[in-house]
């Protein structure tokens, strides 16, 4: 949606951006220039958040197909950059 300049999806990104810098404690950590600390965080809420909620819900047949199309979501309405551009990939 937002390569197609949905107002409503690039919003929601703009949204949904600023709250994790000001709130994910890695972003914050790495603004604040300390990358170790940031990667532990990083790690921490990758496993606590993602992993191990993702292997449970992975028990039922149905269960992590809503979770799989959000993570789908937040996944392509954050591959753009705050001046609305794609990101390039290296």
């Amino acid at each position: 949606m937002v390569h197609t300049h949905s107002h409503f999806a690039l919003c929601y990104r703009d949204h949904l951006v600023g709250r994790a810098q000001t709130t994910d404690p890695a972003a914050v950590a790495s603004n604040r220039g300390r990358p170790l600390r940031a990667a532990f965080f990083d790690f921490a809420g990758n496993l606590g958040r993602g992993a191990v909620p993702s292997t449970m819900m992975g028990l039922a047949v149905a269960l992590p197909f809503p979770q799989a199309a959000y993570r789908g979501w937040v996944g392509g309405i954050i591959s753009v950059d705050g001046d609305r551009e794609l990101l390039k990939e290296s």
